[in-house]
């Protein structure tokens, strides 16, 4: 596990078990993650231009280190969820959002702004005891923390310590709750969540 570790340690100087490369995927079942933002379609040319060079990524784009511009999921409003499941259980320590910098960004008001971590464990588990499409109510989360990323202080990266102290189990999945973007009305661009 050491090479995966040196493998991912980049610019946060972090390991990042959040990568796609590393087996970590987003899961799209029972809505734990938000839909992808469809612009409106109001012509045929419109409907063909985005049928053969989609507008948006598939949020899987977020844990990607590709981070240029473009390069990030917009989910369909400013509120949304990417969720996580990792190769193995994982205790968190901080968690960290990339975005691009104001000075290149065309609109930075789709910036994450307000946004809260939870762990979740069992999911598997839960559907199958309770035969059911889980809401994002029903599974059970635990809150690691509630954070702000801050588009005016000039770091691309942010990091944002875990604010749960102890942790008895680890958590096979990752929910990143986005509360509030900078502004923007029809979506929210994620670069990246590690």
């Amino acid at each position: 596990s050491r090479a995966l570790e040196d493998y991912s340690a980049d610019v946060i100087g972090r390991s990042d078990y959040a990568l796609s490369m590393v087996g970590t995927v987003v899961e799209k079942r029972h809505g734990l993650t938000s839909a992808s933002y469809k612009p409106p379609v109001k012509t045929l040319w419109d409907e063909l231009l985005n049928y053969f060079f989609p507008f948006t990524h598939a949020p899987d784009i977020a844990i990607h280190p590709d981070t240029s511009i473009g390069n990030c999921w917009a989910c369909q409003s400013p509120v949304c969820n990417l969720t996580l499941r990792f190769v193995q259980p994982i205790q968190p320590a901080a968690f960290s959002i990339d975005h691009i910098s104001p000075k290149i960004a065309h609109n930075v008001s789709s910036a994450p702004r307000k946004f809260r971590v939870w762990g979740v464990r069992g999911v598997d588990d839960y559907i199958e005891t309770n035969k059911l499409e889980p809401s994002k109510n029903e599974i059970p989360h635990e809150l690691l923390g509630e954070y702000f990323y801050n588009i005016d202080i000039g770091k691309q990266v942010q990091t944002f310590e875990s604010s749960t102290q102890e942790i008895a189990d680890p958590f096979e999945w990752i929910k990143l709750e986005i509360v509030s973007n900078h502004g923007h009305q029809d979506y929210t661009c994620l670069y990246r969540f590690r």
